[in-house]
């Protein structure tokens, strides 16, 4: 996961999937990057938001449409 920018309370994270290379980025406050990827806080206590598709990609950055090839 790659930090593209910061800006005030949101940062621009860019994710690049290891098996096809899509590039696929997400915005998320300070206080979320900070908890998850600083002090390790669970992807589902952080981002409660975000579906479980979404939470994979944040932990392994694998894109939706090849987690849909792998796991369905």
């Amino acid at each position: 996961m790659k930090v593209l920018c910061k800006s005030g309370e949101k940062v621009l994270l860019e994710s690049t999937c290891p098996f096809c290379g899509t590039k696929t980025m997400l915005v998320v406050t300070s206080r979320q990057f900070r908890e998850y990827f600083m002090e390790n806080k669970l992807v589902q206590e952080v981002f409660p938001e975000y579906d479980y598709c979404w939470h994979e990609m944040l932990v392994t950055e694998v894109c939706p449409t090849c987690q849909e090839t792998m796991f369905c």
